[in-house]
């Protein structure tokens, strides 16, 4: 089945971030498909509005293909997440945050 993922990251390296994490869902068969142009834009707060003096977040979507049920393919992102370092602690600092989108 195809799947929308949702990548953001504003803490270390981002680009290098997007990169590690195409090659971690390869290595657990899911294939990345297609990825958006990223996007360098502002963190945004509860309400939407840009949060002053938190870093910017590269944002994308990626497309991937994958044999994993909706609730494996969220198991896993969330696991890349924890393995990367994300605390879920109200931090605007983001490592790694993914999300399943469609």
């Amino acid at each position: 089945m195809r799947a929308f993922l949702g990548f953001g990251a504003n803490a270390g390296d981002p680009a290098s971030r997007l990169e590690q994490t195409l090659e971690l869902l390869q290595a657990d068969g899911v294939l990345p498909v297609a990825v958006a142009r990223p996007v360098l834009g502002p963190y945004a707060g509860a309400g939407g509005d840009a949060v002053p003096g938190v870093t910017p977040v590269l944002n994308t979507v990626i497309e991937v293909e994958t044999a994993l049920s909706p609730r494996a393919l969220l198991d896993l992102i969330l696991a890349l997440e924890t393995d990367a370092g994300r605390v879920r602690d109200g931090r605007f600092e983001r490592v790694l945050d993914l999300d399943v989108l469609a």
